[in-house]
């Protein structure tokens, strides 16, 4: 995480902050849109088409844990 911002107070890391755990699930697997990749030269003749999908995983995040919310939740449970 590179900014996380909890009850009103904002942690910006450098490059991470520290403590902080995120979770999440993935959602789905598939395939962006079509994209036509068309190669040419001028006056020669030479033309080539190439088609492109790039692959993608959708993820969902289910939760963002902090060192304060670890906190808590361990005084929760004691």
């Amino acid at each position: 995480m590179i900014l996380v911002s909890n009850e009103g107070k904002i942690e910006v890391g450098a490059p991470n902050v520290k403590g902080v755990k995120v979770e999440g699930k993935v959602v789905s697997h598939g395939k962006g849109k079509k994209i036509r990749v068309y190669k040419y030269k001028a006056k020669k003749n030479y033309r080539r088409t190439q088609g492109h999908r790039q692959p993608y995983t959708k993820v969902e995040i289910t939760s963002i844990k902090t060192a304060t919310t670890k906190a808590k939740a361990k005084e929760v449970e004691a």
